[in-house]
Protein backbone atom coordinates (compact mmCIF):
# COMPACT_ATOMS: atom_id res chain seq x y z
CA UNK A 1 0.00 0.00 0.00
CA UNK A 2 1.09 3.57 -0.71
CA UNK A 3 0.08 6.32 1.72
CA UNK A 4 0.10 9.89 0.40
CA UNK A 5 -0.68 13.21 2.08
CA UNK A 6 -3.30 15.07 0.09
CA UNK A 7 -0.79 17.82 -0.73
CA UNK A 8 1.48 15.29 -2.44
CA UNK A 9 -1.43 13.69 -4.30
CA UNK A 10 -2.55 17.06 -5.64
CA UNK A 11 1.03 18.11 -6.43
CA UNK A 12 1.93 15.13 -8.60
CA UNK A 13 -1.37 15.33 -10.50
CA UNK A 14 -0.90 19.06 -11.08
CA UNK A 15 2.64 18.40 -12.31
CA UNK A 16 1.20 16.17 -15.03
CA UNK A 17 -1.20 18.92 -16.08
CA UNK A 18 1.57 21.53 -16.19
CA UNK A 19 3.84 19.47 -18.47
CA UNK A 20 1.04 18.23 -20.78
CA UNK A 21 1.31 17.10 -23.59
CA UNK A 22 4.66 15.80 -22.33
CA UNK A 23 5.17 13.29 -19.54
CA UNK A 24 6.14 14.64 -16.14
CA UNK A 25 8.24 12.69 -13.66
CA UNK A 26 9.34 12.91 -10.07
CA UNK A 27 10.37 11.08 -6.92
CA UNK A 28 8.42 9.99 -3.84
CA UNK A 29 10.27 10.28 -0.54
CA UNK A 30 9.32 8.91 2.85
CA UNK A 31 9.61 5.70 4.85
CA UNK A 32 8.80 2.02 4.39
CA UNK A 33 7.02 0.58 7.43
CA UNK A 34 5.51 -2.70 8.53
CA UNK A 35 4.06 -4.97 5.82
CA UNK A 36 5.98 -2.91 3.21
CA UNK A 37 3.57 0.03 3.59
CA UNK A 38 5.22 3.03 1.95
CA UNK A 39 4.36 6.40 3.51
CA UNK A 40 5.19 9.49 1.45
CA UNK A 41 6.29 12.58 3.35
CA UNK A 42 7.38 14.69 0.36
CA UNK A 43 7.59 14.63 -3.43
CA UNK A 44 10.39 16.03 -5.58
CA UNK A 45 9.82 17.11 -9.15
CA UNK A 46 12.40 16.16 -11.75
CA UNK A 47 12.98 17.23 -15.31
CA UNK A 48 12.18 14.82 -18.14
CA UNK A 49 15.37 14.42 -20.14
CA UNK A 50 13.67 12.47 -22.97
CA UNK A 51 13.60 15.35 -25.45
CA UNK A 52 13.32 12.86 -28.34
CA UNK A 53 9.95 11.44 -27.23
CA UNK A 54 8.80 13.38 -24.17
CA UNK A 55 5.11 12.84 -25.02
CA UNK A 56 5.29 9.11 -24.22
CA UNK A 57 8.61 8.50 -22.46
CA UNK A 58 10.39 9.88 -19.43
CA UNK A 59 13.82 9.74 -17.87
CA UNK A 60 15.12 11.30 -14.67
CA UNK A 61 18.63 12.72 -14.90
CA UNK A 62 20.90 10.60 -12.64
CA UNK A 63 22.38 13.81 -11.22
CA UNK A 64 18.88 14.94 -10.21
CA UNK A 65 18.23 11.56 -8.61
CA UNK A 66 21.46 11.68 -6.60
CA UNK A 67 20.70 15.22 -5.44
CA UNK A 68 17.12 14.33 -4.45
CA UNK A 69 18.32 11.24 -2.59
CA UNK A 70 21.01 13.22 -0.73
CA UNK A 71 18.62 16.00 0.25
CA UNK A 72 16.01 13.47 1.35
CA UNK A 73 18.44 11.62 3.58
CA UNK A 74 19.29 14.93 5.21
CA UNK A 75 15.63 15.11 6.25
CA UNK A 76 15.47 11.47 7.29
CA UNK A 77 13.63 10.40 4.11
CA UNK A 78 14.38 7.60 1.67
CA UNK A 79 13.35 7.17 -1.96
CA UNK A 80 10.26 4.94 -1.84
CA UNK A 81 8.84 5.47 -5.30
CA UNK A 82 8.50 7.44 -8.49
CA UNK A 83 5.69 9.06 -10.43
CA UNK A 84 5.03 10.07 -14.00
CA UNK A 85 2.11 10.99 -16.23
CA UNK A 86 0.51 9.42 -19.30
CA UNK A 87 -0.77 12.20 -21.57
CA UNK A 88 -3.99 11.04 -23.28
CA UNK A 89 -3.29 7.46 -22.27
CA UNK A 90 -4.64 5.22 -19.50
CA UNK A 91 -3.10 5.21 -16.02
CA UNK A 92 -1.61 1.76 -16.37
CA UNK A 93 1.96 0.69 -16.92
CA UNK A 94 3.39 -0.08 -20.32
CA UNK A 95 6.06 -2.62 -21.24
CA UNK A 96 8.47 0.31 -21.50
CA UNK A 97 7.55 1.40 -17.96
CA UNK A 98 8.29 -2.11 -16.72
CA UNK A 99 11.57 -2.38 -18.63
CA UNK A 100 12.79 0.94 -17.22
CA UNK A 101 11.72 0.27 -13.61
CA UNK A 102 14.64 -0.93 -11.47
CA UNK A 103 13.89 0.01 -7.85
CA UNK A 104 12.44 -3.15 -6.33
CA UNK A 105 10.02 -2.65 -3.45
CA UNK A 106 9.21 0.88 -4.61
CA UNK A 107 5.93 2.37 -5.84
CA UNK A 108 5.42 3.55 -9.41
CA UNK A 109 2.57 6.04 -9.63
CA UNK A 110 0.96 6.86 -12.98
CA UNK A 111 -1.58 9.63 -13.64
CA UNK A 112 -3.55 9.77 -16.87
CA UNK A 113 -3.88 13.34 -18.14
CA UNK A 114 -6.74 13.80 -20.57
CA UNK A 115 -6.67 16.94 -22.70
CA UNK A 116 -4.57 18.65 -20.04
CA UNK A 117 -6.67 17.51 -17.05
CA UNK A 118 -5.58 14.82 -14.59
CA UNK A 119 -8.14 12.00 -14.51
CA UNK A 120 -7.02 8.76 -12.84
CA UNK A 121 -4.04 8.09 -10.59
CA UNK A 122 -2.94 4.49 -10.00
CA UNK A 123 0.04 2.95 -8.23
CA UNK A 124 2.03 -0.23 -8.83
CA UNK A 125 4.74 -1.91 -6.75
CA UNK A 126 7.82 -3.30 -8.49
CA UNK A 127 8.28 -6.86 -7.25
CA UNK A 128 10.38 -9.85 -8.27
CA UNK A 129 13.73 -11.51 -7.74
CA UNK A 130 15.64 -9.74 -10.49
CA UNK A 131 15.47 -8.01 -13.85
CA UNK A 132 14.35 -11.18 -15.63
CA UNK A 133 11.53 -11.88 -13.17
CA UNK A 134 10.22 -8.48 -12.25
CA UNK A 135 6.62 -7.29 -12.47
CA UNK A 136 4.51 -4.28 -11.56
CA UNK A 137 1.68 -5.22 -9.21
CA UNK A 138 -1.43 -3.14 -8.47
CA UNK A 139 -1.42 -1.48 -5.06
CA UNK A 140 -3.91 0.68 -3.22
CA UNK A 141 -3.38 4.39 -2.67
CA UNK A 142 -4.50 5.92 0.61
CA UNK A 143 -4.68 9.72 0.63
CA UNK A 144 -4.79 11.57 3.94
CA UNK A 145 -6.60 14.92 4.30
CA UNK A 146 -4.63 18.05 5.20
CA UNK A 147 -3.44 18.52 8.75
CA UNK A 148 -5.84 20.66 10.71
CA UNK A 149 -8.89 19.61 8.69
CA UNK A 150 -11.84 18.14 10.61
CA UNK A 151 -10.77 14.67 9.47
CA UNK A 152 -7.03 15.30 9.67
CA UNK A 153 -6.38 12.07 11.54
CA UNK A 154 -8.52 9.88 9.26
CA UNK A 155 -6.97 8.46 6.09
CA UNK A 156 -9.20 8.44 3.03
CA UNK A 157 -9.14 5.47 0.69
CA UNK A 158 -9.24 7.71 -2.35
CA UNK A 159 -9.29 4.81 -4.80
CA UNK A 160 -8.00 1.36 -5.32
CA UNK A 161 -5.60 0.83 -8.16
CA UNK A 162 -6.16 -0.69 -11.56
CA UNK A 163 -8.01 -3.71 -10.17
CA UNK A 164 -11.24 -1.72 -10.02
CA UNK A 165 -13.31 -1.94 -13.22
CA UNK A 166 -13.98 1.26 -15.14
CA UNK A 167 -17.50 2.39 -16.02
CA UNK A 168 -16.98 3.02 -19.72
CA UNK A 169 -19.64 4.45 -21.99
CA UNK A 170 -19.30 2.07 -24.91
CA UNK A 171 -21.45 4.31 -27.11
CA UNK A 172 -19.02 7.23 -26.74
CA UNK A 173 -17.02 8.01 -29.87
CA UNK A 174 -13.26 8.26 -29.40
CA UNK A 175 -11.04 10.71 -31.22
CA UNK A 176 -8.49 7.92 -31.64
CA UNK A 177 -8.97 4.43 -33.11
CA UNK A 178 -6.54 3.04 -30.52
CA UNK A 179 -7.83 4.57 -27.28
CA UNK A 180 -11.15 4.71 -25.43
CA UNK A 181 -13.16 7.93 -25.53
CA UNK A 182 -12.30 8.94 -21.97
CA UNK A 183 -8.63 9.02 -22.98
CA UNK A 184 -9.06 10.46 -26.49
CA UNK A 185 -11.90 12.89 -25.87
CA UNK A 186 -13.18 14.56 -29.07
CA UNK A 187 -13.02 18.34 -29.29
CA UNK A 188 -16.08 19.99 -27.80
CA UNK A 189 -17.04 17.10 -25.53
CA UNK A 190 -17.31 17.76 -21.78
CA UNK A 191 -14.88 16.52 -19.15
CA UNK A 192 -15.51 12.87 -18.13
CA UNK A 193 -16.84 12.13 -21.60
CA UNK A 194 -16.40 8.43 -22.24
CA UNK A 195 -17.48 7.38 -18.76
CA UNK A 196 -21.04 6.19 -18.19
CA UNK A 197 -23.73 8.67 -17.11
CA UNK A 198 -26.43 6.91 -15.06
CA UNK A 199 -29.53 8.69 -16.31
CA UNK A 200 -31.75 6.99 -13.74
CA UNK A 201 -29.53 8.05 -10.81
CA UNK A 202 -30.90 11.58 -10.76
CA UNK A 203 -31.84 13.90 -7.91
CA UNK A 204 -33.30 17.37 -8.58
CA UNK A 205 -31.69 17.55 -12.01
CA UNK A 206 -28.25 16.33 -10.89
CA UNK A 207 -27.14 13.02 -12.41
CA UNK A 208 -24.42 10.66 -11.23
CA UNK A 209 -21.78 9.31 -13.60
CA UNK A 210 -19.55 6.41 -12.70
CA UNK A 211 -15.82 6.10 -13.27
CA UNK A 212 -15.35 3.16 -10.91
CA UNK A 213 -17.88 0.53 -11.99
CA UNK A 214 -19.47 -0.30 -8.63
CA UNK A 215 -22.18 -2.32 -10.39
CA UNK A 216 -19.71 -4.77 -11.88
CA UNK A 217 -17.73 -5.00 -8.64
CA UNK A 218 -19.23 -3.52 -5.44
CA UNK A 219 -16.59 -1.56 -3.52
CA UNK A 220 -16.26 0.81 -0.60
CA UNK A 221 -14.33 3.56 -2.43
CA UNK A 222 -13.95 4.85 -5.95
CA UNK A 223 -14.32 7.70 -8.44
CA UNK A 224 -17.42 9.25 -9.99
CA UNK A 225 -18.71 12.55 -11.35
CA UNK A 226 -21.86 14.64 -11.23
CA UNK A 227 -23.65 16.24 -14.17
CA UNK A 228 -25.50 19.42 -13.19
CA UNK A 229 -28.75 20.64 -14.83
CA UNK A 230 -26.72 22.82 -17.25
CA UNK A 231 -24.52 19.80 -18.19
CA UNK A 232 -21.49 21.20 -16.32
CA UNK A 233 -19.61 18.62 -14.31
CA UNK A 234 -17.66 17.99 -11.12
CA UNK A 235 -15.56 15.04 -10.01
CA UNK A 236 -16.15 12.90 -6.92
CA UNK A 237 -13.68 10.80 -4.96
CA UNK A 238 -15.98 8.80 -2.72
CA UNK A 239 -15.87 6.23 0.03
CA UNK A 240 -18.51 4.59 2.17
CA UNK A 241 -17.73 6.08 5.56
CA UNK A 242 -19.20 7.48 8.75
CA UNK A 243 -19.09 10.21 10.01
CA UNK A 244 -19.72 12.27 6.86
CA UNK A 245 -17.17 14.57 5.27
CA UNK A 246 -16.97 16.80 2.20
CA UNK A 247 -13.57 18.18 1.18
CA UNK A 248 -11.92 19.79 -1.83
CA UNK A 249 -9.48 17.69 -3.84
CA UNK A 250 -9.14 20.03 -6.80
CA UNK A 251 -10.41 23.61 -7.14
CA UNK A 252 -12.93 24.64 -9.77
CA UNK A 253 -11.76 25.70 -13.22
CA UNK A 254 -13.59 26.81 -16.38
CA UNK A 255 -14.26 23.21 -17.41
CA UNK A 256 -15.59 21.75 -14.15
CA UNK A 257 -16.72 22.98 -10.77
CA UNK A 258 -14.07 21.16 -8.80
CA UNK A 259 -13.31 17.65 -7.58
CA UNK A 260 -14.66 16.73 -4.16
CA UNK A 261 -13.80 13.99 -1.67
CA UNK A 262 -17.08 12.83 -0.16
CA UNK A 263 -18.35 10.12 2.16
CA UNK A 264 -21.42 8.03 1.35
CA UNK A 265 -23.59 6.48 4.08
CA UNK A 266 -25.03 3.66 1.97
CA UNK A 267 -23.13 0.73 0.39
CA UNK A 268 -22.48 1.26 -3.31
CA UNK A 269 -24.09 -1.98 -4.41
CA UNK A 270 -26.78 -0.80 -6.81
CA UNK A 271 -28.26 2.28 -8.45
CA UNK A 272 -30.88 2.88 -5.78
CA UNK A 273 -28.21 3.18 -3.11
CA UNK A 274 -26.19 5.34 -5.49
CA UNK A 275 -29.19 7.66 -5.83
CA UNK A 276 -29.60 7.80 -2.04
CA UNK A 277 -25.93 8.66 -1.65
CA UNK A 278 -26.17 11.39 -4.29
CA UNK A 279 -29.15 12.83 -2.43
CA UNK A 280 -27.11 12.91 0.79
CA UNK A 281 -24.27 15.01 -0.65
CA UNK A 282 -26.36 17.07 -3.06
CA UNK A 283 -26.87 20.11 -0.77
CA UNK A 284 -23.11 20.68 -0.63
CA UNK A 285 -22.66 19.92 -4.33
CA UNK A 286 -25.41 22.38 -5.22
CA UNK A 287 -23.63 25.07 -3.19
CA UNK A 288 -20.40 24.49 -5.11
CA UNK A 289 -22.18 24.49 -8.46
CA UNK A 290 -24.00 27.74 -7.68
CA UNK A 291 -20.76 29.37 -6.53
CA UNK A 292 -19.05 28.28 -9.74
CA UNK A 293 -21.87 29.72 -11.84
CA UNK A 294 -21.78 33.03 -9.96
CA UNK A 295 -18.05 33.16 -10.60
CA UNK A 296 -18.58 32.95 -14.34
CA UNK A 297 -17.98 29.23 -14.89
CA UNK A 298 -17.98 28.19 -18.52
CA UNK A 299 -20.81 25.84 -19.41
CA UNK A 300 -19.83 22.91 -21.65
CA UNK A 301 -21.35 22.70 -25.06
Amino acid sequence: MLKLPQSAYVSLRRHGEETYPHECCGVLLGQIGDNSVRTVTSVARAGNTRTDSAHNRYNIDPKDLIRIQREGRGRGEDIIGFYHSHPDHPARWSQTDLAEAHWFGCSYVITSVEKGKAVLTNSFELTGSGENHKKLVDEKIEVSPPEGSPDGNRPQKMRAARGQPIGRDHAAISASPNDPAFVARPAGKPVYYGFQVLDDVNVDGFTLGKITDFEEEPCDSGDAFVVAPDNSRAGLVWEVHEPPYFEEVRPADPERWGVWAVSFPFPMTDRENARRNLQTVLPRLNEKWEAWRRGGGTKPR
